[in-house]
């Protein structure tokens, strides 16, 4: 599953210094239950 995270969402969690990589994986890691590292990683479509 990957996200298709609104421009105004990534650009307001920009402010925090997080490039849009680290945004997929936080938005991935927020949005589940606890996951390990290879979960996370196809969660967020990062590969």
């Amino acid at each position: 599953m990957t996200y298709n995270i609104p421009e105004d969402v990534k650009d307001g969690i920009k402010v925090f210094g997080l490039s849009d990589y680290e945004i997929y994986l936080y938005i991935a890691f927020i949005s589940k239950e606890p996951m390990n590292a290879s979960v996370l990683s196809k969660t967020s479509g990062i590969i």
